[in-house]
């Protein structure tokens, strides 16, 4: 009997000891954490038409002792692909589709850093099931049935998305406090910002934007721009951002915009003055030389703004008064002739120019003040080409 209590006592001494052992083994492993670090990454402009206005995406660096054992990804929903079948009438009509995927962070900043475009990054302060939402919404949307979606310049861009997937894990925070207050620009204002070095690009952009990026926007839609958004992520009442790190120190970006009347001046003066004086010459082949490459250059551009807003999604080139002063109908007055249907066309000129005058009087009308500096005194300039060579 003492012999059988005895080795019950060694049994249940073995199986403690064993359970402190397993225990004190347990508590020295690492401990497991299953919450990804989300960091919004800020990309600085860049020298392509694409890249001026900057970019920004999405990272998730998992622990090394998660079971995701370190895996670290940037979402990126900028990508687009030049050898997709259609891809440049889909551009000039207005039906791009951009894709999401996840590239290596080491290569993507390695990519920028080339380019010398600055890198941003901001760590956010989110809850473990903020964090896992985020993650887990990136993941759904680079799967080959998710990653495409329509873009737009404006208002569904690479920005936007990253924009709309922060503010969902954030409980709409950032729509809440944005989306009340009135922005300080004007799309157009912070388009041609980005732009304002470049002549050609400033004035291919600011011809083709219509009325609607001159309308009133929320500090929400201004969101388009991924440093505007970085910024607005650090002044978030909540406390969203943990820090605002400088990975790399890039082309900075133009902190206002300046309207360029100098230059269209000078356009404008230059134009007349191809326009006039050949005419004030003696008559030739070449004294309407001018005013034909001006109606040419105008008639063709007013055709482009006309397809822009009628044939296209470009919803940010509908409705634009630049129609006014670059009519598609001066390719009429081509011949600078002066039968029934070339005078109704040379008469069209200033009729629009005060039409043109007139729709200012509209609230919110569309901002071109420095280009009526170049286009109206080339329209007038040639409507009096035409009755100098009719009168003769």
């Amino acid at each position: 009997m003492i012999n059988l209590q005895y080795r019950a006592v060694c049994l249940v001494w073995l199986l403690l000891t064993g359970l402190a052992a397993a225990q004190q083994q347990q508590d020295n492993l690492p401990e497991t954490n299953n919450t990804p670090q989300i960091s919004l990454v800020t990309f600085g402009p860049g020298p392509e038409i694409w890249a001026r206005f900057g970019h920004n995406a999405i990272r998730v660096t998992w622990p090394e002792n998660s079971p995701y054992n370190g895996f670290d990804a940037l979402y990126n929903f900028g990508y687009f692909d030049f050898n997709e079948p259609g891809f440049y009438w889909n551009y000039a009509t207005g039906n791009m589709q951009y894709y999401a995927v996840a590239e290596d962070p080491r290569r993507a900043f390695e990519y920028y850093r080339r380019q010398h475009r600055s890198i941003r990054q901001q760590p956010l302060n989110l809850a473990p099931d903020q964090a896992l939402a985020v993650a887990n919404e990136l993941d759904r949307l680079i799967q080959p049935d998710q990653r495409r979606y329509p873009y737009d310049y404006f208002f569904n861009n690479c920005s936007t998305r990253v924009r709309d997937i922060l503010n969902q894990a954030l409980g709409d925070a950032v729509q809440q406090q944005y989306l009340p207050l009135p922005a300080s620009r004007t799309l157009r204002w912070d388009a041609l910002r980005m732009v304002q070095d470049d002549l050609l690009l400033y004035l291919g952009l600011h011809i083709g934007l219509g009325r609607i990026v001159d309308q009133p926007i929320s500090d929400w839609d201004a969101a388009f721009l991924p440093t505007t958004l970085a910024d607005q992520l650090n002044a978030l009442d909540s406390n969203a951002v943990i820090s605002d790190q400088v990975v790399y120190t890039g082309r900075a970006e133009a902190s206002d915009f300046q309207p360029r009347y100098l230059s269209m001046l000078l356009l404008g003066l230059i134009t007349v003055l191809l326009i006039v004086l050949p005419m004030l010459g003696n008559r030739n082949r070449l004294s309407l030389s001018g005013a034909r490459l001006w109606l040419l250059f105008s008639g063709l551009a007013g055709m482009l703004l006309l397809f822009l807003w009628l044939m296209t999604n470009h919803q940010a080139a509908w409705r634009n008064e630049n129609l006014l002063l670059l009519l598609p109908t001066n390719l009429l007055l081509l011949r600078l002739g002066n039968n029934r249907l070339e005078k109704l066309t040379a008469w069209f000129i200033p009729t629009a120019i005060v039409a043109a005058l007139l729709v200012k009087l509209i609230p919110d009308a569309q901002f071109n003040t420095d280009l009526w500096l170049w286009f109206a005194p080339a329209q007038l300039a040639v409507f009096f080409c035409w009755r100098r060579h009719c009168n003769r």
